[in-house]
């Protein structure tokens, strides 16, 4: 128990973060966690009822309650115009037994003043797979079965992540990293980042997007990086890449580092300890580096790692 409220801690550390990563990056939030229904929002017709939601829970008593981040939208749908749905949304960085009474709770708060479909999603951030998305209380004749959506971060398969094309797809892999910090090696860490950056500043979406998914990374990279001693060559190496606008591979990227500091072999102790953990494929520790399949056969027969 104690573990996982460590792994808990930092992840809902910071819920202007989350606040502006939903509102800067609204069309690329609701396409990552409202499949189904993104096509039928119309992202240019939305209105943030945040302070209202903050006003509507203090008035019932709420305040008392430690949210993370709590965000209520008002969105138009294209398929039935001036009927708009309300988007209610909260990031869960902590275990609670009480969540789907809790949401149950909002829901009849929310509906009873604006009388509107809601659309309700609890992302949780912790270390648990597996949450309760249901409320259910029966008596008699009387039923009441309240179902809302549920996202885990800690549930999702990372390879699929890293194919997807949303930029959403990377914050969710950086948050991967720091709940499984402890199981991974600094070698590990740093590489996983890297890819992570490199992928962000291939992606074609605007500087302001790019700016602040940048600031959600740079502050779990933080978190998981900083006590290092390499964290300010890593910076650096961060920088790098920031800097240039094609984006260069990570081979070339320590090479130049290498170049300034004399460390041009860094690449090489990073791949060596992917290659000694084990579990990694050729396939992989290529994707993860950013280099050939080849170059990674070729070093691991030079480095003699069976």
């Amino acid at each position: 128990m104690e573990d996982e409220k460590n792994a808990n801690e930092g992840t809902g550390r910071n819920d202007g973060l989350w606040k502006g990563l939903i509102e800067d990056c609204l069309s690329e939030f609701i396409d990552f966690f409202f499949p189904a229904e993104a096509a039928d929002y119309d992202i240019s017709k939305v209105q943030y009822l945040d302070k209202e939601l903050e006003v509507l829970l203090k008035d019932k008593g709420e305040d008392r309650i430690k949210r993370f981040v709590d965000k209520l939208i008002l969105i138009e749908r294209k398929s039935k115009k001036g009927e708009p749905v309300l988007l209610h949304i909260e990031i869960e960085g902590r275990t609670d037994a009480t969540i789907a009474a809790r949401m149950f709770h909002y829901y009849t708060l929310i509906y009873g003043k604006y009388r509107k479909p809601i659309n309700a999603l609890a992302v949780f951030t912790g270390v648990r797979k597996k949450e309760v998305n249901r409320f259910i209380s029966t008596d008699g004749e009387t039923n009441c079965n309240y179902k809302f959506g549920i996202y885990c971060v800690n549930n999702q398969e990372t390879d699929q992540l890293k194919r997807s094309q949303n930029p959403l797809a990377l914050v969710i892999l950086a948050l991967r990293l720091y709940l499984k910090r402890s199981k991974l090696s600094d070698s590990r860490l740093m590489a996983e980042f890297i890819w992570i950056y490199e992928k962000l500043m291939r992606m074609e979406i605007s500087t302001s997007k790019m700016d602040t998914i940048g600031m959600f990374l740079e502050d779990y990279m933080r978190l998981c990086l900083e006590n290092m001693e390499e964290f300010p060559n890593f910076v650096k190496r961060i920088n790098l890449i920031k800097k240039n606008n094609n984006v260069m591979g990570i081979k070339e990227m320590v090479l130049e580092q290498g170049r300034e500091q004399g460390r041009s072999e860094t690449i090489l102790q990073v791949l060596k300890a992917l290659l000694k953990d084990g579990t990694n494929t050729i396939e992989k520790i290529a994707a993860i580096l950013g280099v050939s399949e080849d170059f990674v056969r070729t070093a691991k027969k030079d480095l003699k790692i069976v």
